[in-house]
């Protein structure tokens, strides 16, 4: 049996209707991970294409339903001893996802990719927590690092996060980039430092013995304009915000001084400051 609408009731069942289908498009959009505009049926983005080097055949396998089951596209894969750069090259793909690592390979893969003017996104996974190789990676242009305890979410997350244009890496390797920072600033300081006068460098360990400009004035008989004009030169030139930062900056030199005289008892190495 069939019922017939009035005009009003059918433009308000069309009006539900139309709502229904544009939940029903968002809905499967963020199933999907398509970039579907909403109640107006638009054609998604391009799907990220991967290329899948793996060296165990049937993870590679299993790993390549998933990535399909996902939406990401699969336009190569094989192993190492299998696949050349060129293929990967031509393959046009946004990511390539490798479980090992090796310094010559990437440097391949770089060449060509960049002979044909375009990038590819690295991802390698199964790693070790090795700082040595995490950071040599890095230098390779490697953009997403996973452990051999990553997740298959993990690993989704990492091609994904690539392909966008960002790096990602095991929580646990994050430290190690603070540090490599970190020590990159306190050598810069330490080769600020070693160009200072005699007068400077002198007042530097004054500033770090923690002296006002008032006491260092009086040590070293000088006005206390003067020594206000020394340590906005001295900050200038160790590119330091800050008294405290150029301070860390001499106790670090000291650190450096003293291990050195540790490892060659037999070499004189004094302070910064005789």
């Amino acid at each position: 049996m069939s019922t017939r609408l009035n005009e009003p009731d059918r433009r308000a069942h069309l009006s539900n209707e139309n709502a229904m289908d544009g939940q029903s498009t968002r809905n499967c959009a963020a199933d999907g991970n398509l970039s579907v505009s909403a109640g107006t049926g638009a054609l998604p983005k391009p799907r990220i294409r991967v290329f899948v080097l793996l060296q165990h055949r049937l993870l590679r396998d299993e790993l390549m339903r998933v990535l399909r089951r996902r939406n990401l596209e699969v336009v190569g894969y094989g192993s190492k001893e299998e696949i050349t750069p060129e293929e990967i090259t031509r393959s046009n793909a946004h990511v390539l996802l490798m479980d090992f690592f090796d310094r010559q390979w990437l440097s391949l893969i770089k060449a060509d990719t960049q002979s044909v003017g375009r990038a590819i996104k690295i991802v390698v996974s199964g790693m070790r927590e090795g700082h040595e190789q995490f950071l040599e990676a890095i230098r390779c242009g490697v953009t997403g690092y996973l452990l051999n305890d990553a997740s298959l979410h993990d690993t989704l997350a990492a091609i994904r996060t690539a392909a966008c244009g960002q790096a990602s890496c095991a929580p646990q390797m994050c430290s190690t980039l603070f540090q490599v920072v970190a020590q990159i600033q306190q050598d810069g300081s330490r080769k600020k430092l070693r160009h200072l006068t005699l007068r400077q460098q002198r007042l530097m360990r004054l500033v770090a013995n923690g002296l006002t400009n008032k006491e260092i004035a009086q040590e070293l008989r000088l006005s206390e304009f003067t020594v206000r004009n020394h340590m906005s030169r001295i900050l200038k030139r160790l590119g330091a915000r800050t008294r405290d930062e150029a301070a860390e900056a001499v106790w670090a030199f000291d650190d450096d001084r003293r291990k050195k005289s540790q490892d060659l008892p037999w070499q004189e190495t004094g302070a910064l400051i005789p």
